[in-house]
């Protein structure tokens, strides 16, 4: 069984600009998608103004649609609706294509040297040791850390075993050693 530093499963924007981002750590990293790219994905495609500086060049070009300066936040409070209008001299967020945006990214983490196993699918995954094997339709494969971005049905939340302690990120910026 091959053994990697790192495997990510899912290779949407969060996955794939975090495998281009560790591709500079000298680390053996292994992406997996279900979906072959291209695809169509109809989540929204709001892309942080602060996750701009960790993207690929040319993907403005490539899957911009628009940009937004600001808002409405609306929420029903006990006495009726309440809204805060908030307007910025910058960008705060720009809506991208997900079919271009993704495939733009995976493209370019595999420009990176990263390895990326389109229409594979997760199984599940058991703890070795200190070590993660990690099983899909295709594969069996080996290690130490296991990102599991999948979507709101993550099939590898569903297989954690109670023994493990997992750790959620929502959005953060986090610094790898070099190995």
């Amino acid at each position: 069984q091959m053994r990697y530093d790192i495997i990510i499963v899912g290779g949407g924007p969060a996955e794939s600009s975090t495998a281009y981002n560790l591709s500079h750590k000298n680390l053996k990293i292994l992406l997996i998608d279900k979906d072959y790219f291209p695809r169509e994905k109809l989540c929204a495609g709001a892309v942080s103004f602060r996750a701009h500086k960790y993207l690929p060049e040319g993907w403005e070009e490539f899957s911009m649609l628009n940009e937004i300066y600001g808002g409405n936040l609306g929420w029903w409070p006990a006495r009726g609706k309440e809204y805060i209008h908030a307007l910025c001299e910058e960008k705060v967020v720009s809506i991208v294509d997900r079919k271009k945006f993704d495939f733009f990214l995976l493209e370019n983490v595999k420009k990176q040297g990263i390895e990326v196993h389109e229409g594979e699918k997760f199984l599940r995954y058991s703890l070795k040791g200190e070590n993660l094997i990690v099983e899909t339709d295709k594969g069996i494969y080996e290690t130490k850390i296991l990102i599991g971005s999948d979507g709101a049905l993550s099939k590898v939340r569903q297989n954690m075993e109670s023994n493990l302690k997992p750790t959620a990120v929502l959005e953060a910026i986090l610094e790898v050693p070099e190995v």
